[in-house]
């Protein structure tokens, strides 16, 4: 009864919540460099260019991984990722609601055999800042096949709070990790408020 009440009290808040829209942007395939960064596909946003790739500066910074750097229509740089290691992707899926702040949410799929999860950025203007990881995965029978998230997500702000929240039947959290569990969709959700990013269990 506990469960069902908090569910109610969860979805009446979502009722007067505020939704982002997921954009269907398409990457533009490209091996090209600017400078010593060399870039596989990059994403054109409003006037702002989103390129994945490489640091070739030197055999430290490639070492580092994939990064997202983000270029104006004056190619200015305005914004660079930390490098993501051994993963194999680093593919951003946009959010917009231009009626709130931030306008625009960012999650980042990270995965190298499967997927690790999403890391979260919130931007307001040409303002750019990481929050923390979405360690949720979609489920599949073998942890390889560990699906990007980012298709199966809303996310909606109530007051101050942002909420995310995952439509498959089942998920995978801390995919890979040490807390593997699978899950209902609806059993956990990610919160920011505050300057933190939280996972909640919904059954609390």
């Amino acid at each position: 009864m506990r469960l069902l009440l908090l569910l109610i009290l969860f979805n009446l808040n979502l009722v007067l919540a505020q939704q982002y829209e997921r954009l269907n942007i398409q990457p533009v395939k490209e091996l090209n460099e600017i400078g010593q960064f060399r870039y596989i596909y990059y994403y054109e946003v409003n006037d702002l260019c989103y390129y994945v790739g490489l640091d070739l500066t030197n055999e430290e910074t490639k070492k580092l991984g994939l990064k997202l750097r983000v270029y104006d229509s004056g190619m200015n740089l305005k914004f660079e990722s930390a490098g993501q290691g051994d993963s194999y992707t680093y593919n951003p899926t946009f959010f917009r609601n231009p009626n709130l702040s931030p306008h625009t949410v960012l999650l980042v799929h990270i995965s190298n055999e499967g997927s690790w999860g999403q890391g979260v950025y919130i931007i307001e203007g040409e303002q750019f800042k990481y929050i923390g990881m979405i360690e949720v995965s979609n489920w599949a029978k073998e942890p390889e096949w560990y699906s990007d998230i980012a298709p199966d997500t809303e996310i909606t702000k109530v007051k101050d709070t942002l909420i995310f929240s995952f439509q498959p039947s089942k998920i995978v959290f801390d995919p890979s990790g040490r807390e593997e569990k699978v899950l209902n969709g609806n059993e956990l959700r990610y919160e920011y408020s505050g300057g933190k990013l939280k996972v909640v269990n919904n059954s609390e």
